[in-house]
């Protein structure tokens, strides 16, 4: 039929061969199998398109891109193709994000003598406080050198420094409401903006543990940012990051020491536990061995929890955590020891494996969970998800190498640890 269009004219010699393709990658597509036309490619195109920096180091952002949907991970870490970033009026949660850790990390480090010494707040003046972390804050935004003038900038701004200190120090100590500062006559603390919150929450906080590292690469070393997971196989993975927060105590070996991963977007552990995000085993490894060097203890010795720190601006901040309690009860069951010593390197191991052998497949996670209808690639991606649970069965019928988080398949992830019992998510 297609030559014959051709012949009558109707279609062009080249409209016939894309026809003919798209034809054929049809027909491909509706078949339950991995080939080249379900993005697995041979290892050749892999090495062609990934840089060995790519290929060697791994992170928990690539490693997270990559579980989600290996087809979006080898368009954006592989060909590099990015949406435009949208022109705004006001900071979006990335500049939050941003003016937050750098603000923080100010903040505390100004309050040490060296990294690595815990800092606890109640030795301080509350007042001394507020007045160090307004400075903090203004300091990190002159350093960002955020490009904004306008009412929304000023009062995203009031948003964050409200109530800090007194009125003749911060412009912004009542202006939450109406981006403006208001009359001296009408100053007052009802208007209480993140900073003041977040300096609230920690410094009524009664834990033993005090923060101590900030912004610390996972590597514990500015010179050497990136530490060595070792994998099933022998061999390690090169993992590359940086841990926002470590917290301690003045023992280090007394109580489990905790890693904090600010996050101004929406979180669930749940995405950790079955196997889309690594930002808090890979931390608590990390934190692991680093604290155990610095502090010339074994590691063994070292036993190390982790956190999400919600920033929610400008309501101020919420704990989600701690892991262990997630995985079974506490950091000292022999469940959350497994969770990190074995799945979290399988897992690791499953993505490198995937990622060095070509599988970038759609994703065989929800749609939802997928994030696809946000997606900057869904306009040229075949994801099919009513196959997924077919394709799944395929890829572990066929032991292909490609990585399928728990989260999409009908298991307990207690079935994937080595003889521990996980406790069951009961209110959590």
């Amino acid at each position: 039929m297609v030559q014959a269009c051709v012949a009558a004219g109707d279609l062009t010699d080249s409209q016939a061969t894309r026809l003919k393709d798209g034809a054929e990658c049809a027909a491909h597509r509706s078949d339950i199998t991995l080939s080249d036309y379900d993005g697995q490619l041979d290892t050749s195109t892999v090495e062609a398109v990934f840089s060995d920096e790519k290929l060697e180091r791994l992170s928990p952002s690539r490693l997270k891109g990559y579980a989600k949907c290996g087809f979006a991970y080898f368009m954006n870490r592989g060909l590099g193709l990015d949406a435009p970033d949208d022109i705004s009026t006001e900071p979006d949660t990335l500049d939050i994000g941003d003016v937050v850790h750098e603000t923080l990390e100010r903040f505390f480090s100004r309050l040490q003598t060296t990294p690595g010494e815990p800092v606890d707040l109640s030795d301080y003046d509350f007042e001394m406080l507020e007045m160090q972390l307004l400075t903090a804050a203004l300091d990190a935004e002159a350093e960002l050198d955020l490009s904004y003038d306008s009412p929304f900038y000023t009062t995203w701004k009031s948003h964050l420094l409200a109530g800090l200190a007194t009125p003749a120090e911060n412009d912004h100590y009542d202006a939450s409401t109406t981006g403006q500062p208001a009359p001296e006559s009408e100053h007052s603390r009802r208007d209480r903006g993140f900073f003041l919150r977040f300096l609230e929450e920690e410094y009524s906080n009664d834990s033993e543990l005090h923060p101590a590292w900030f912004e610390t690469p996972v590597g514990f070393d500015h010179d050497t940012p990136t530490f060595e997971l070792p994998l099933p196989d022998g061999t390690t993975a090169t993992i590359s990051g940086v841990i926002d927060r470590i917290d301690i105590t003045q023992d280090v070996t007394s109580e489990p020491a905790s890693v904090f991963d600010y996050k101004t977007g929406s979180t669930n552990l749940k995405r950790t536990v079955e196997g889309v995000e690594f930002q808090l085993p890979l931390y608590a490894i990390a934190a692991t061995h680093g604290i155990a060097t610095t502090t010339d203890q074994p590691s063994a010795a070292i036993t190390v929890d982790a956190h999400f720190y919600d920033i929610d601006v400008p309501n101020g901040v919420s704990r989600k955590g701690p892991l262990s309690e997630r995985v079974g009860d506490g950091p000292a069951d022999p469940s959350y020891e497994a969770f990190l010593e074995d799945l979290t390197p399988r897992r690791v191991h499953q993505i490198d494996e995937a990622i060095r052998n070509g599988a970038f497949h759609p994703s065989v996670l929800g749609p939802r969970e997928a994030g696809c209808k946000y997606c900057d690639y869904s306009d040229v991606c075949d994801v099919r998800h009513h196959d997924r649970y077919d394709l799944i069965e395929h890829i572990d019928e066929e032991n292909a190498t490609a990585y399928v988080a728990d989260r999409s398949r009908e298991i307990a992830v207690e079935d994937r640890l080595p003889g521990v019992v996980m406790h069951e998510w009961v209110g959590r």
